[in-house]
């Protein structure tokens, strides 16, 4: 007997481990819903990569989510999001959802000062950011940061916490941190890194991550296509990594890191 559509799991989708702290998140929010996280390790990292060649990663891996019978798609990585989601949203008859980087919260909550935004190189280049600051009219408040090579740094396997702290005291150099308010974090690899952050930048800057915007907005699009999974079991998560034995434990590794922060 096929699941009922309520009960079907909800596909979530990353370049990395970066999407396991929004997976976290969505499972507090949605507990009795369950979750396929799929990890594109062997076409990470995708801030790098040109738009064409994401668009094709996170296509492919929407036809597996298909394939799944999945109820609504996640596409936990903003820099997918800002390269595919209005061609996805053409083609595919499913709710999909794209993380934003969360400006709008940072700026309605303090309008006297400016944010800074750190993300990868796609997501900082990409339209949707444009378009985003332009429709808020806050170009000239936000300080743009382009972090290539970071998402590296949080996945390597012998991680280091001070050559983390190094790339960001490098990245801030001249950046005089005293002027913003806020500090959005637009990309969810950063949020496994707000330790490092908070002794280069001092805690009075606040971070802040759109993990929980989305996991509220997927409860309201579930909500009203009446398709919450009325069970009261815990749901089921099954991860995913295209790439080698070694991701995948990395993957269950952050996974438990990324429950531990929320």
């Amino acid at each position: 007997m096929n699941k009922l559509p309520n009960e079907s799991a909800i596909g979530v989708l990353d370049s990395g481990v970066g999407g396991l702290s929004t997976l976290a998140v969505l499972k507090k929010v949605l507990p009795h819903e369950n979750f396929i996280f799929y990890a594109d390790h062997k076409n990470a990292p995708y801030g790098d990569k040109t738009k064409e060649q994401v668009e094709k990663f996170v296509y492919d891996i929407v036809k597996f989510f298909i394939s799944k019978n999945v109820k609504a798609i996640i596409i936990a990585c903003n820099t997918a999001v800002s390269a595919t989601i209005k061609k996805l949203r053409k083609e595919f008859n499913i709710p999909i959802l794209g993380l934003e980087p969360a400006i709008k919260v940072a700026y309605d909550n303090c309008k006297e000062r400016d944010i800074v935004i750190m993300a990868t190189k796609l997501t900082i280049d990409g339209d949707k950011l444009k378009n985003l600051l332009k429709k808020l009219n806050i170009e000239n408040r936000v300080k743009k940061l382009s972090a290539s090579g970071l998402v590296e740094l949080i996945e390597a396997e012998n991680y280091s916490e001070v050559k983390i702290i190094e790339y960001l005291k490098e990245l801030f150099r001249k950046v005089e941190i005293k002027k913003y308010s806020y500090l959005v974090l637009g990309c969810t690899h950063y949020i496994f890194i707000k330790n490092e952050l908070k002794k280069v930048l001092g805690t009075k800057i606040k971070l802040i991550d759109g993990n929980l915007g989305i996991a509220n907005h997927l409860k309201r699009t579930l909500t009203k296509l009446n398709i919450l999974n009325l069970s009261k079991e815990v749901g089921k998560v099954e991860l995913i990594s295209s790439g080698t034995a070694k991701d995948m434990k990395k993957l269950n590794i952050f996974y438990e890191k990324a429950c531990s922060l929320v």
